[in-house]
């Protein structure tokens, strides 16, 4: 079977493949709201306690934002957290 000119060979269809992905991959990224936030996770979900682990407590975790409240929110677990709290997501201050 002859080949005719207008059939494309696996280098021209790959480049051709290429270049439509990268089309549509620019299309989503500028049709994109904004950076997605994660959703928090419930206490039970991330092992959060009201009292420190091994010296580690919520106030020295840089995830802890602290509330006048004499509590404080954390940006993993969901609701307010203990200074004196613990959670699997712990993460020192540096």
């Amino acid at each position: 079977m002859p080949i005719s000119d207008d059939t494309l060979s696996r280098r021209g269809a790959l480049r051709q493949c290429t270049r439509w992905l990268t089309l549509a991959a620019a299309a989503g990224i500028a049709q994109a709201p904004g950076p997605a936030r994660a959703a928090k996770l419930p206490k039970e979900d991330i092992f959060y306690q009201d009292k420190p682990k091994d010296g580690k407590r919520c106030a020295s975790c840089k995830l802890f934002q602290p509330a006048g409240t004499g509590k404080g929110n954390c940006a993993v677990v969901e609701g307010d957290v203990s200074p004196d709290g613990w959670c699997a997501a712990f993460s020192a201050r540096a």
